[in-house]
């Protein structure tokens, strides 16, 4: 089946949930069939699940939904202003906040909602930062923000939206939960990544590539395989030793590197982007787990936008479709 994804792919259980120019798609990981679409105009999907539903939005558009996970039936929306990141998802209550900045405003919203009828419980108004994102964390709602003077993480009573703790940092891509700690990709005198314990304790902090005056920030969440954490930054990828923080190899790409990095046999998959003077890229990169040395280097007839797990197949977000591939060791 051909169609144009946007936005980032994921994968939850058997399904692979994208984006495209009509609504969202919910795509089997077995066999690539289409298992539903909602009745939607573009959509550049950023979204989370629980058992019983997808809650999503469009970045940078107004609107949240939920969509029922086995019909794709769109139950309830809620519109709000242009939603900056994926929501927070917890028990009760869905976090989710506003990127007004992009509009030029000056003041965002981060607001509570039901989960059945996303009716919202509670709002706050966060002056100076904008939303990039959230993720629940066991009874807390993860929040990041970036832009503006006050940039930050917080975590919240998802219920009552009572803030229980905050860290300095420029959110830059999604936060991501491994094994009960927080791993958040920050934009500061570079790009860092940053493990953050459940009570907000820094446990370290890992500057992985300087700013310079005229670098574009490119980062994406890190994937995570047998102690370390891989993250995608600009031009460089890095393996990290989690307990640590310290960097275990470093790869270069001639293109800039914008999508989370795939684990699948002993490589690790990545996309690149198109650079400044290109209009497409159609590489897909392969390095070998353990030295970071670059062993595959494949060119398709589409350009490829990201790479992601499909167990022991290797998934890859084209221009025009969703492909799976088989690795071989």
């Amino acid at each position: 089946m051909f169609f144009e994804p946007t936005g980032e792919a994921f994968v939850d259980g058997e399904t692979i949930y994208v984006g495209s120019r009509d609504g969202v798609r919910a795509v089997a990981t077995t066999d690539g069939t289409q298992r539903w679409q909602t009745d939607q105009d573009r959509i550049s999907l950023i979204g989370a699940t629980d058992t019983t539903a997808l809650y999503y939005a469009s970045f940078l558009e107004s609107g949240v939904y939920r969509a029922n996970l086995q019909t794709g039936a769109v139950e309830s929306s809620s519109d709000f202003g242009p939603v900056g990141g994926p929501p927070a998802v917890t028990d009760e209550v869905i976090v989710v906040g506003t990127d007004y900045n992009a509009a030029g405003e000056q003041e965002n919203e981060l607001v509570g909602l039901s989960k059945s009828g996303l009716n919202e419980n509670w709002s706050v108004t966060e002056v100076g930062r904008s939303y990039t994102g959230g993720i629940g964390y066991g009874d807390q709602a993860i929040v990041g923000f970036g832009m503006g003077d006050q940039p930050r993480i917080e975590s919240r009573d998802p219920v009552t939206g009572e803030l229980n703790w905050a860290v300095n940092g420029y959110v830059t891509a999604p936060i991501r939960a491994h094994e009960d700690t927080l791993y958040v990709p920050i934009a500061g005198d570079g790009v860092e990544l940053l493990k953050i314990a459940p009570d907000g304790t820094v446990a370290w902090r890992h500057l992985l590539e300087e700013r310079r005056a005229t670098q574009y920030v490119y980062t994406a969440a890190p994937a995570f395989h047998d102690g370390r954490a891989y993250l995608a930054s600009y031009h460089q990828l890095h393996a990290l030793d989690i307990q640590t923080g310290e960097v275990v190899w470093t790869a270069q790409t001639d293109n800039p590197l914008e999508s989370t990095p795939a684990i699948v046999g002993d490589y690790v998959w990545v996309a690149p982007t198109a650079s400044s003077d290109e209009e497409r890229n159609r590489t897909l990169l392969g390095f070998e787990i353990e030295t970071g040395e670059q062993q595959v280097q494949t060119q398709f007839a589409a350009s490829t936008q990201g790479t992601f797990e499909l167990g022991s197949r290797l998934g890859v977000r084209m221009e025009n479709q969703l492909v799976a591939f088989s690795v071989e060791a």
